[in-house]
């Protein structure tokens, strides 16, 4: 590869990585406008290096880029209040490191037009998910209940993992846990689930498995009322 050439494709190969990250910049994801160019920089310059030293096996470093890309996307995924977040910030990811690929070998024509396909799979197809949730919002009407229960301090891995399985079995979606510490090795956890409507036996049931535990002081649930729109629901599971 000579200079000229290299130059013309780190050029395109910085561009592309931008364009990329800057549609996930503006939806304020994990992985912005920096993480996507470098990575987008990064598998170029791993994939140019085969290329400058004229390996006998260029693929070898490219088959690396892509597991070690897989590591890093698993990093950005998340569990954030009994959802999983991040998923397409990783897919995003790994699909930028092709494109860096691409350009090392060449290839920017292709590199050019996965990036236009890459935009459009976040940017359309994101407006057609919305509403295709929005509809099934819509239809699924839920009411908002929070649980609280009252136990000893060594009490609150078990129930967690009571009110996580809880909401695994049933249609009841939980949205939050907290824990506050109280007074004399006492604490309190909140859970907030949605549950779909005339169905708060769900909320029965998990009540009644948690107070046989040991060391529960007290528990219950009731009704709240919630004043968010399902737009700020959506924007919340998007990702």
């Amino acid at each position: 590869m000579i200079y000229q050439d290299f130059l013309l494709r780190i050029i395109v190969t910085f561009a592309l990585g931008f364009a990329i990250g800057l549609e996930r910049q503006w939806r304020r994801r994990v992985i912005g406008l920096r993480t996507n160019v470098l990575v987008c920089l990064g598998s170029f310059l791993f994939v140019s290096f085969s290329l400058l030293t004229n390996a006998k096996d260029v693929s070898r470093i490219a088959a690396q880029v892509v597991s070690g890309i897989g590591f890093l996307g698993a990093g950005v995924i998340l569990k954030d209040k009994g959802n999983i977040k991040g998923l397409d910030t990783a897919a995003t990811l790994w699909c930028d490191a092709a494109i860096g690929t691409l350009c090392a070998a060449g290839f920017l024509l292709e590199a050019l037009v996965g990036t236009l396909f890459i935009l459009l799979a976040n940017i359309v197809l994101r407006n057609i998910t919305r509403k295709l949730n929005l509809k099934h919002i819509e239809k699924m009407q839920y009411d908002k209940y929070r649980l609280k229960v009252v136990a000893n301090e060594e009490q609150e891995f078990l129930i967690r993992t009571l009110i996580s399985q809880g909401s695994n079995k049933t249609e009841a979606t939980l949205i939050s846990v907290d824990t506050t510490d109280l007074e004399d090795g006492k604490m309190r956890i909140s859970a907030t689930f949605n549950v779909p409507k005339d169905s708060n036996s769900l909320l029965e049931e998990l009540v009644d498995r948690i107070v046989i535990e040991p060391g529960i002081i007290s528990s219950g649930w009731k009704k709240i009322t919630d004043t968010k729109n399902i737009e700020e629901m959506l924007d919340e599971e998007d990702i």
